[in-house]
């Protein structure tokens, strides 16, 4: 009897014992996203629509990439995919980028752009120069980020070219794309044109 309940507890305690072995357990496959090759694979597929357009002693003004469903614009992925726009078209196509900070001036509200300062003179004076800019945005959708670029005649607002490129979706992009909390007063959120 003795032995019988020593292979019930052998037994007992090999099942219990196997349900943690590291075996059983999902091993997620973690995909990095290169963002410097997703903005090149952009702007090399976007390069034969805007770049003919722009002489090369233009001054761009280069907004903050939006979420087009939501138009935040104070993601991760929107500071990075920036960036290195900002990057690409200074470094490979030699363009000057004016960088205007615009979160104590203006702000995204749900009936559209809102202006919350009456010093236009400054604005006015920091794009008086530029006569083009690069906005871009993307969208989410299951299984792809799809980001668009537009050049934007500022002085008349017409759409002179546009140009998208997706890139399958990742947990590393889902995760760059959550939005900073508003309310945390630690946390910079510049707003940038």
């Amino acid at each position: 009897m003795k032995e019988f309940n020593k292979i019930i507890l052998i037994l007992i305690i090999s099942f219990y014992s196997g349900c943690s072995v590291p075996e059983l357990q999902y091993n997620y496959e973690i995909k990095s996203t290169n963002y410097d090759n997703i903005i090149s694979k952009l702007l090399q597929k976007s390069s034969n629509q805007i770049f003919p357009n722009i002489k090369r002693d233009e001054i761009l003004l280069v907004s903050n990439f939006a979420d087009n469903f939501t138009l935040k614009s104070n993601t991760k992925l929107s500071f990075v995919l920036t960036d290195l726009l900002k990057n690409k078209l200074v470094s490979k196509y030699n363009y000057t980028i004016r960088e205007i900070e615009l979160s104590k001036r203006f702000k995204f509200g749900h009936n559209g752009f809102k202006i919350l300062t009456r010093d236009v003179h400054n604005i006015n004076n920091s794009v008086n120069k530029a006569r083009y800019a690069i906005v871009g945005t993307y969208s989410i959708t299951k299984n792809q980020l799809i980001l668009f670029i537009k050049m934007i005649d500022i002085r008349n607002g017409n759409i002179l070219a546009s140009s998208s490129y997706s890139t399958p979706l990742t947990q590393e992009i889902k995760q760059m794309n959550e939005v900073y909390n508003a309310d945390d007063s630690n946390i910079y959120q510049p707003m940038v044109l």
